[in-house]
């Protein structure tokens, strides 16, 4: 279980990038785009040596992240290259 579920509500797509990297929790993504403060839409995450973590992806559509919305990478740039900022992204359980 995550140690922070994803906030359910109403959003309006921030800021993006191609990649970040958290040292707090040693991993990173790329292909992100901001929700609301620290929540992110992003790829699965990569090791410190830059490499997809292949076991998450069997976690794609459960609660895993910390409170992030995790996609596959394919489907994580097509986010970030089509939502344009400022879109509403409505998430409920």
């Amino acid at each position: 279980m995550p140690e922070s579920p994803t906030p359910t509500g109403y959003f309006y797509t921030q800021d993006r990038g191609y990649s970040f990297w958290s040292s707090k929790f040693d991993e990173g993504a790329t292909y992100w785009v901001r929700l609301a403060g620290q929540i992110l839409v992003h790829s699965v995450p990569r090791d410190d040596r830059w490499q997809t973590k292949d076991d998450e992806h069997a976690k794609l559509g459960l609660p895993a992240s910390h409170g992030c919305i995790r996609l596959d990478e394919d489907d994580a740039r097509w986010f970030f290259e089509n939502i344009p900022q400022g879109s509403l992204v409505i998430i409920h359980n």
